[in-house]
């Protein structure tokens, strides 16, 4: 399945106040609304929620998530992956973590200038993404659920730290709202390709460990 790679500037877009933290993000293929990425955790799909709550707590995958409040509503031409309920942001929503975590992805529908999405460990912000910030074409445009409201962006986003992260903040600043569905956490998990560098890269580092060993035996 396509994923779309953002510009670079945007791929890795900030860095926390240790100076070491770097957040990674993708989006999927227009019309996908559900990640592709390898990720070890669960969604949190609101199926079963309506109207506004308050200290909403989800378990995904072994984690507890923790909606410090949210309002779901059934699907309609601004929000709902698949035809399900979603939820909308009008003010800003904090989803503590009981675990931290290295994976976030959402479905952001009827997107618009005031969307965003800021990550945190121990308190200290690992970075701010206002979604739109990033071009999206044309095949993003309308719900792909039924058609309609053609000029908002529909897609789902992917965000990997190198930083973990135990608490995430959606946020709607100005008018309008924030739709988001398919809320996803957890630990990516690596590509194959990406296994087999480590691997070689622990083969590398023990190998030179031994011949340090053996030439310091040696000179014994």
């Amino acid at each position: 399945m396509k994923i779309l790679k953002l510009a670079a500037a945007a791929a890795l877009a900030t860095v926390s106040a240790t100076g070491h933290a770097a957040v990674t993000l993708t989006v999927e293929a227009a019309g996908v609304q559900n990640t592709t990425t390898a990720y070890t955790g669960g969604v949190a799909t609101f199926n079963t929620l309506n109207g506004y709550n308050e200290n909403v707590a989800v378990a995904l995958g072994g984690n507890t998530a923790t909606f410090s409040r949210l309002n779901a509503s059934t699907a309609n031409v601004y929000g709902g992956a698949n035809g399900s309920n979603f939820i909308t942001v009008a003010n800003d929503t904090v989803i503590g973590l009981s675990t931290a975590v290295n994976y976030f992805g959402l479905w952001a529908s009827a997107l618009d200038g005031g969307n965003a999405v800021e990550f945190f460990s121990n308190g200290a912000s690992l970075g701010s993404f206002n979604l739109t910030a990033f071009a999206l074409d044309s095949a993003y445009a309308g719900n792909p659920n039924g058609g309609g409201n053609a000029g908002e962006k529909y897609a789902f986003f992917n965000f990997n730290s190198d930083t973990k992260f135990d608490q995430v903040k959606l946020i709607q600043n100005g008018g309008g709202g924030f739709e988001v569905d398919n809320v996803t956490l957890g630990n990516a998990v690596p590509e194959p390709a990406t296994w087999a560098m480590m691997l070689i890269g622990f083969g590398v580092v023990g190998y030179a460990m031994r011949r340090k060993v053996s030439v310091k035996t040696s000179f014994a």
